[in-house]
């Protein structure tokens, strides 16, 4: 793939049989997933790591991408084994799954709003978010969310991170990500409804070539 390039797939699973996925699919699974599924007692979560995995490995293959060549990061990002031009990354809540596969690194993240909690306003936002916050205050801390999440998924350093350390600037669906002050990477609002929030974040611009939405 182009280094700038990167192509979404937004899928709503909602009405998904997963066991039957699972059954016809399961061998195109990565272990390591496959493991997960197999050991989830959850039927929600179960269900997401199914359609998932199905999911992932079908886009992936498309890039010439086996099961066999995904591996993880110290803290768990996953990347593609001995290839420098095809990288990915996924999310899922509430009925969506998002994947996002890409010619550089890149962080995504998918979010249906949580309840509102002044815990999680001081956990997540810097104080200066916080008196910007305004009326609609839960839409704007699922962006918020999701912006945080996508660059802390894009480093790899996922919930270990400060996220009130983390800003950025928005200017329509672009975005300015800062970490401490400084410029860090750039990112786009890829969807936004009047639940869902989903961001991508990279360290270099680019360009979404197709956003490809599917029922499953």
């Amino acid at each position: 793939m182009e280094k700038s390039e990167v192509v979404v797939y937004l899928a709503n699973i909602k009405n998904a049989d997963a066991s039957a996925l699972y059954e016809k699919f399961k061998d195109k699974i990565e272990p390591k997933r496959v493991e997960r599924i197999e050991n989830c007692k959850n039927d929600n979560e179960k269900k997401l790591l199914t359609v998932t995995g199905v999911l992932l490995q079908g886009i992936l293959a498309q890039q010439g991408v086996a099961a066999s060549m995904i591996g993880y990061g110290l803290h768990g990002k996953p990347y593609v084994k001995n290839r420098g031009d095809v990288f990915y990354n996924v999310s899922h809540s509430g009925d969506y799954v998002m994947i996002a596969v890409a010619g550089q690194p890149v962080g995504v993240d998918i979010q249906k709003p949580v309840p509102y909690k002044e815990t999680l306003v001081n956990k997540i936002c810097s104080f200066e978010e916080r008196d910007k916050l305004g009326q609609e205050i839960v839409k704007h801390l699922n962006l918020v969310w999701a912006v945080k999440e996508s660059y802390t998924k894009l480093t790899g350093e996922g919930i270990t991170r400060e996220l009130a350390e983390i800003s950025f600037e928005k200017n329509d669906a672009s975005l300015v990500i800062k970490d401490n002050g400084h410029d860090a990477a750039v990112g786009e609002v890829v969807y936004s409804d009047d639940l869902y929030e989903a961001v991508i974040a990279a360290r270099e611009p680019f360009t979404i070539s197709a956003l490809n939405k599917m029922m499953i």
